[in-house]
């Protein structure tokens, strides 16, 4: 199973909060089809500087790539409709 930081949209329950957009590790199948995302957002960590720049790297990769809706994902899988928005070519990740 491989894996990226993918952009992903969580719309709030209460209409007085505002919809949140942050960065999640999306995890695909062998089809490159997105099955499971990170609860919460993930945090940029490195134990050394270079790390840290190569972890933000992939933050700027994951800008690029069609967002992604939290409510997509259950625990059965991701089901986001019948666009291929969420699909990846796991030869580019």
């Amino acid at each position: 199973m491989s894996w990226n930081y993918r952009v992903i949209h969580r719309k709030t329950k209460d209409p007085d909060e505002p919809d949140a957009f942050s960065i999640h590790e999306v995890y695909y199948n062998k089809g490159g089809t997105p099955e499971m995302v990170t609860m919460s957002e993930i945090a940029p960590i490195s134990n050394t500087y270079n790390g840290l720049v190569k972890t933000l790297k992939h933050y700027l990769k994951a800008l690029q790539k069609p967002i992604l809706e939290f409510d997509d994902f259950t625990h059965d899988g991701y089901n986001g409709g019948q666009d291929d928005k969420g699909k990846e070519d796991l030869d580019d990740m």
